[in-house]
């Protein structure tokens, strides 16, 4: 873990960033059947996230969505994942982030109510 805040931490630096930045894990949990927030910036604070994980722990093939919104306003669809049994997903692909302003969240939801773990990470600026 420590490896992946320096990483990010250089990557925000070589970008010309020089905020104070906190590099951590932003959400963790199971997602829900209906869709629920997994992660909302908090006020005052910018949110980069750098990786989203899905895994289906569940017997039972699962349908996730993923969905983003911005403060104040309607819910996106933004991916579909179909997972097997013991299957894993990466949301972002390796080098992406996603920009949530105050207030904007990152939303999700799947077949079977605590079958599918999610693990979010990303640095917060303040």
């Amino acid at each position: 873990m420590v490896g992946e805040k320096e990483d990010i931490l250089l990557h925000l630096v070589t970008r010309g960033f020089k905020m104070p930045f906190t590099a951590k894990r932003l959400a963790d949990g199971t997602l829900p059947t209906s869709e629920g927030s997994l992660y909302t910036a908090p006020a005052d604070t910018v949110a980069y996230v750098k990786r989203v994980s899905i895994f289906n722990s569940n017997s039972v093939e699962q349908t996730v969505m993923i969905y983003l919104q911005a403060s104040g306003g309607s819910s996106r669809r933004w991916r579909r994942y179909v997972l097997a049994q013991n299957e894993s997903a990466e949301v972002l692909e390796a080098g992406d982030s996603v920009h949530l302003g105050e207030g904007d969240s990152i939303r999700a939801a799947t077949t079977t109510s605590g079958a599918v773990d999610y693990y979010i990470t990303g640095v917060e600026e303040s």
